[in-house]
C-alpha cells in the first residue's frame, strides 16, 4: 500500500561512526519509534479545528445531552507522530522548496504518520460541573479514531482550592525513569505543569458518576440479569477485574484470515458482554490502518462497543516497522472500567535494542480509578517483553513505579507477563514488593494451565 509519493530521498539524520545504540533515547520518544513532539495549548490552525470537529461529532453522537451543557472545550495538547527508525532521531525526506524567483532551496521534512490530540471539556452549572478528558488520532487520510474516554464530576464550589495531588506530581519531578501523560501541560510531557498539577485543584472532591444525579443521562453500561444477581452477592470491598490478550492480528478484509479474525472477535466482544468486568485490562490492542474491515483498524472501539458507558485508556506501545509500507499499525495496552478514571499515565521500559526477541517497545500503563466503595486504587496493565533480559529490567522498573504510589491506597498489576511462575521476574514481583499472584491465592489446586491455546491441549501456565 503506498501512502504517499514524494520527490526526494528519506535520511535518519545520525552519525554513521557512533557504537551501536542498545537502549532507545527514551527521553525522546512518545513510545517506540514515535519520536516525542508536542504542542502543549496549540494555537487554532486547521488540523486542531478538524480534531475538535469530529469530537464534537462522537460526543453528540454518544452522549448529546453533554453538547448542550458545554461550558468549555480546549485542545490541551498535540503530538505530531513523527516516525523514527532508530528510535533516536526522526526520519526526514530530503527535498527542495522553489521560491517566488525560482530558486531552490534544499529543506528536510519529518516523516509524519498522523496526530493525536488531547482534550478537556468541562460541562454543567454554577454547582454541578464534569470535565472529560479525550484523546482521539488522526490518520494520514485525515480520519479520525478515539483512544481514550475519561471524566468525573466535581460537586462543591470548594474543589476549585487546592487540595492534595493524587498522582504524587511533586515526587515526579525526582524520578529517574520516564513517565508520560496524555494529560500532561507541560513541556517535558510528565505530569506536573509549570504552575501545578492538572488534577490537583479536583483531587479531594472525585464523585462516581455512576451516582451522581448529573450523569443520569448519561449511558451506563447494561447488565445481565445473570450479572446483576451477581454483584448483588459481593460485599462492598470486591470487584470483577479481568485481563485479556487478544491477539495482535487485525485482518485485512480481503485476506483469507479475515473470517477467522470476524469469528475471534465477536466471541471476545460476547464474552465481555456478559462479564461485564468492573475493571478490564487488554493487550495487543491494535490500531492498524489498512486492516479491520467491517470493524474498522481502531480496536479499542471493538471493545467498546461491548462496554458502553465505560471509560477507557489505549495507550500505543511500538508503532510496527512495515508502517511505511502497509499503512499506520502500532500496538498497545488499554484499561477499561466502570468507575471513574481520574488520571492515567505510562512508563516506557527496557529495551535492549541488540536483542532479536526484543525488538517492540514495551510500556506499562497506569491508571488511578476512583471506586465510591474503595477508594482510590491504582491499576497497572503491561506486556513484557519475550527476553527474559528485558522482563526482568522491566519488573524492576515497575516495581519502583508502584512503589512510588506509596502503600496507602491499594494496587493492582495485570497483563501478559510473558513468563512462568518459577522465572526469576515472577519471583521479582513477589519478592521485592507486596504483590499477591491473585490465581494462586484463589485457586491452589488448579494448575492453572494457560498455555499454548493454539495447541489440542494446555501443558503449563504463563503468566
Amino acid at each position: 500500500m503506498l501512502l504517499w509519493m514524494l520527490t526526494g530521498h528519506f535520511t535518519q539524520e545520525t552519525d554513521k561512526k557512533e557504537p551501536p545504540v542498545i537502549e532507545p533515547d527514551y527521553q525522546d520518544l512518545l513510545y517506540g519509534s514515535i519520536w516525542r513532539h508536542t504542542i502543549f495549548s496549540p494555537h487554532i490552525s486547521h488540523e486542531v479545528l478538524d480534531a475538535e470537529k469530529h469530537l464534537r461529532d462522537f460526543i453528540g453522537a454518544r452522549y448529546p445531552e453533554l453538547i448542550s451543557m458545554e461550558k468549555h472545550l480546549r485542545c490541551i495538547s498535540h503530538h505530531v507522530l513523527w516516525y523514527s527508525s532508530t528510535d533516536k532521531s526522526p526520519l526526514v525526506l530530503d527535498s527542495y522548496v522553489q521560491d517566488k524567483e525560482g530558486h531552490k532551496h534544499p529543506v528536510s521534512v519529518p516523516v509524519s504518520l498522523g496526530n493525536t490530540f488531547n482534550f478537556l471539556l468541562v460541562v454543567g452549572n454554577n454547582n454541578t460541573s464534569s470535565t472529560h478528558a479525550f484523546t482521539i488520532t488522526e490518520s494520514i487520510e485525515h480520519k479520525f479514531y478515539l483512544y481514550s474516554h475519561i471524566f468525573y464530576s466535581i460537586t462543591d464550589q470548594l474543589a476549585r482550592q487546592k487540595t492534595e495531588c493524587i498522582c504524587n506530581c511533586e515526587r515526579e519531578k525526582h524520578r529517574s525513569h520516564n513517565v508520560l501523560s496524555m494529560l500532561a501541560l507541560s513541556k517535558s510531557s510528565q505530569l506536573y505543569s509549570e504552575n501545578n498539577c492538572i488534577l490537583s485543584e479536583k483531587s479531594e472532591h472525585m464523585q462516581d458518576t455512576h451516582m451522581t444525579s448529573f450523569h443520569g443521562s448519561v449511558r451506563q453500561p447494561a447488565q445481565s440479569s445473570e450479572v446483576k444477581d451477581k454483584r448483588a452477592e459481593w460485599s462492598k470491598t470486591t470487584i470483577s477485574v479481568m485481563t485479556y490478550n487478544i491477539w495482535n492480528f487485525n485482518a485485512y478484509k480481503y485476506s483469507t484470515s479475515y473470517n477467522d479474525y470476524v469469528e475471534r472477535c465477536q466471541r471476545i466482544l460476547q464474552i465481555l458482554h456478559e462479564t461485564q468486568p468492573d475493571i478490564a485490562g487488554f493487550q495487543e490492542v491494535r490500531f492498524e490502518q489498512a486492516s479491520g474491515g467491517k470493524f474498522g483498524p481502531n480496536q479499542v472501539e471493538h471493545l467498546l462497543s461491548a462496554l458502553p458507558g465505560y471509560q477507557f485508556v489505549y495507550q500505543p506501545a511500538q508503532l510496527m516497522p512495515d508502517s511505511l509500507h502497509s499503512g499506520r499499525t502500532e500496538e498497545g495496552v488499554a484499561i477499561f472500567s466502570r468507575f471513574p478514571i481520574v488520571h492515567h499515565d505510562y512508563l516506557l521500559l527496557f529495551r535492549n535494542r541488540l536483542n532479536s526477541a526484543d525488538q517492540h517497545q514495551r510500556i506499562c500503563l497506569h491508571a488511578v480509578i476512583h471506586v465510591p466503595y474503595i477508594g482510590r486504587i491504582h491499576v497497572f496493565n503491561t506486556h513484557l517483553s519475550l527476553s527474559h533480559e528485558a522482563r526482568e529490567e522491566s519488573v524492576a522498573q515497575i516495581i519502583e513505579f508502584i512503589r512510588e504510589i506509596g502503600e496507602d491506597e491499594p494496587a493492582l498489576l495485570m497483563g501478559d507477563l510473558n513468563a512462568t511462575p518459577d522465572e526469576k521476574a515472577i519471583r521479582m514481583l513477589s519478592e521485592a514488593s507486596n504483590l499477591v499472584d491473585t490465581w494462586d491465592r484463589l485457586y491452589p489446586s488448579s494448575n492453572g494451565f494457560t498455555f499454548n491455546n493454539l495447541d489440542d491441549q494446555l501443558s503449563k501456565r504463563v503468566i
